[in-house]
């Protein structure tokens, strides 16, 4: 069975050495070192022929879809920081055409600039034949639902492609309040990985997305599509809470918030290996809005593909999670 993975991060030399002589964005550079420095080793995140594509012909990956994780938009300030992310989406074109087989492309934006990146995501999808962008986190504290955002997610319904929302470290006033230890009962680490992959920026891109559908966004852009990954960052088991406790009567919405959910967002599993989630998720979404992923390189189980094929989902489930629903939403041949 064909398997098509799209949380699956890149990067090149020149981005890792822009970031770490960048001041940092909201994490902080103690934070953005640590977490950079546990995925760069071996080359995972730069070495294409000798360690990606040996890792997919392993565990069974047909197609990547590439992002360019550490050009983030919340991860780099300045005015270099436009020009960061072209020449990331410049390199990531590089890659693609070196293997059209093996690898397709999300652009990186550059947020802090409304206007650069809708003609960025424009000139990726046209030009490259890119399949949408990953943003990650907020953009220098401001949530994607504010409205000056609407022409990047009016080009994105135009284009017909999807936004994928990854996570990023919550702002440092969250990170204190809620992460970090008062009395010293758990180490900074450990504070790093519960404000980020351990809990928090699952938390906060799960309201980032329910912002989104409370700002009307979707009444505005109907075909508007999302991606949230780790299984929908959280805010699943909460959506018929939500539908009760602010239903459209209140909101002023056209739908309730599960509708848009099931409407207009689609699921990753980013490399999570939960039956409980998988089996839940198919459940309440659809098989036809789960799309498979890794998280490469963060996650890198060789079991990533078996889990799904050998799950009691049916066939034809099997088949739109691995890559019917990616190949209709990217339009991929």
């Amino acid at each position: 069975m064909k398997v098509i993975t799209i949380e699956e991060h890149i990067t090149s030399e020149d981005a890792l050495e822009s970031m770490m002589k960048s001041p940092a964005g909201d994490f902080g550079k103690d934070r953005m070192r640590f977490f950079m420095e546990k995925a760069t080793v071996d080359g995972k995140l730069t070495d294409t022929e000798n360690i990606r594509i040996p890792y997919m012909d392993k565990v069974g990956i047909d197609m990547q879809l590439l992002s360019y994780i550490n050009l983030a938009s919340s991860n780099l300030i300045g005015e270099e920081r436009t020009n960061t992310c072209i020449r990331g989406n410049d390199f990531l074109k590089e890659q693609t055409l070196k293997h059209p087989d093996r690898f397709g492309a999300f652009a990186t934006l550059p947020l802090w600039d409304v206007e650069a990146s809708v003609k960025e995501l424009e000139r990726c999808v046209k030009e490259y034949g890119f399949k949408g962008a990953l943003v990650q986190g907020k953009v220098d504290g401001h949530f994607l639902d504010e409205k000056q955002y609407i022409p990047l997610f009016e080009k994105a319904e135009e284009l017909d492609v999807p936004i994928y929302f990854h996570p990023s470290f919550p702002v440092k006033e969250i990170q204190d309040y809620y992460y970090n230890s008062k009395d010293g009962s758990w180490s900074n680490e450990v504070a790093n990985e519960f404000s980020s992959a351990g809990f928090g920026w699952h938390i906060d891109i799960g309201i980032q997305v329910v912002r989104m559908i409370l700002s009307g966004i979707f009444d505005r852009c109907p075909n508007l599509k999302i991606i949230t990954g780790h299984w929908g960052e959280g805010m699943i088991a909460m959506l018929d809470r939500m539908d009760y406790m602010m239903p459209k009567s209140q909101t002023g919405l056209k739908k309730n918030i599960s509708e848009y959910y099931k409407d207009n967002i689609y699921v990753t599993p980013s490399g999570i290996e939960s039956l409980v989630n998988l089996e839940a998720v198919t459940k309440y979404m659809g098989a036809d809005h789960i799309i498979w992923a890794v998280d490469y390189p963060y996650l890198m189980n060789d079991t990533v593909v078996d889990f799904l094929m050998n799950s009691n989902l049916t066939d034809e489930e099997k088949e739109l999670i691995s890559h019917k629903n990616a190949e209709k939403l990217f339009k991929l041949n």
